[in-house]
């Protein structure tokens, strides 16, 4: 009914077979993974290329920065003067109920040293 003997050889030709499939397989699978991956120095100098790009684009990112800004105050100042000269244009007079505070806490029009202007209309614009 159970021959164990040509099961045995069956299994042990299959296993010997199994055993030289392996070994060449990790054979080659070593081969091919030694060149996979970075080393240790080639990540330092890609950290190291990194950081000096880096520490070269902050300044150029806050000039540029800083320009904008400049450009909407002066953009704000603009609109502030216009509304207030079509003001001037439809009643004849210069409004003095336009409040504003220049960093001393005074009120008054002096346009230097103003950190935040009232539109005719309520808005307030932060400088």
């Amino acid at each position: 009914m159970f021959n164990s003997g040509k099961l045995q050889k069956k299994f042990s030709k299959k296993g010997i077979f199994m055993a030289k499939f392996y070994k060449c397989a990790q054979k080659h699978s070593n081969r091919k993974t030694r060149g996979k991956g970075f080393t240790l120095a080639e990540l330092l100098i890609v950290v190291a290329i990194i950081a000096v790009l880096v520490s070269i684009s902050i300044p150029i990112f806050t000039s540029q920065l800083h320009k904008a800004r400049v450009a909407t105050d002066w953009a704000n100042l603009r609109a502030y003067y216009a509304e207030i000269q079509a003001d001037f244009i439809s009643t004849g007079k210069y409004n003095k109920k336009v409040p504003y505070e220049d960093k001393q806490g005074s009120t008054g029009f002096d346009a230097f040293g103003l950190k935040e202007i009232t539109f005719l209309n309520g808005q307030k614009v932060k400088m």
